[in-house]
């Protein structure tokens, strides 16, 4: 076989969940990297469709687990995470490709390879799109992490700052609005 035959194969592979034809493929040194016409790394393939076998082995094959898709700028733990595939989001977390690597920082915030804040075309990392999908175990595995989703922080501190302004000024019914608004976030997004 050719090496692109190679390559087409083990996209083929990943999507039907061929574990044998994976390895096969990974011995016939095709890059682990390799993308499919959308762009999606078959690691992004293995990781949407919640294949935890395929991950792992593309982890113990150095993948590069930080890459995007050129259509939506999402990452392997975007996926995971956006399609509620909780183990393969720990996984993913855990990944360390060298053995002497640490993935806790001395102050025990995560530290690892993978970009736990690595943001899409639209600004969502994998916390948002986690708890945007309801995946809320994950949401939680991803704050544990230090995740955090900035734009909601921003939203929250500008109406909690409408909230307390607003009566020193006299707009009772603007603040009253606020705390509304500020309480329904609160709801929506769990904190």
């Amino acid at each position: 076989m050719k090496k692109g035959n190679y390559e087409e194969t083990l996209i083929s592979a990943i999507n039907q969940g061929n574990l044998y034809m994976i390895k096969k493929c990974i011995e016939n040194s095709v890059d682990v990297n390799t993308r499919d016409h959308m762009g999606n790394t078959v690691l992004m393939l293995a990781s949407r469709l919640g294949n935890i076998k395929a991950v792992r082995l593309l982890l113990k094959h150095k993948v590069d687990a930080n890459i995007c898709d050129g259509e939506y700028g999402l990452t392997a733990l975007m996926l995971a995470a956006k399609h509620g595939h909780k183990e393969i989001v720990k996984l993913l977390l855990e990944y360390q490709p060298y053995e002497n690597d640490w993935i806790f920082s001395e102050h025990n915030k995560y530290d690892g390879i993978v970009d736990i804040e690595s943001k899409d075309f639209n600004g969502w990392n994998a916390l948002t799109w986690a708890t945007k999908t309801k995946h809320d175990e994950i949401a939680f595995i991803l704050r544990e992490k230090g995740a955090t989703k900035d734009y909601e922080e921003i939203i929250i501190f500008c109406v909690g700052f409408v909230c307390f302004v607003a009566p020193c000024l006299g707009c009772w019914i603007v603040s009253l609005i606020s705390l509304i608004v500020l309480f329904c976030l609160y709801i929506q997004w769990k904190w």
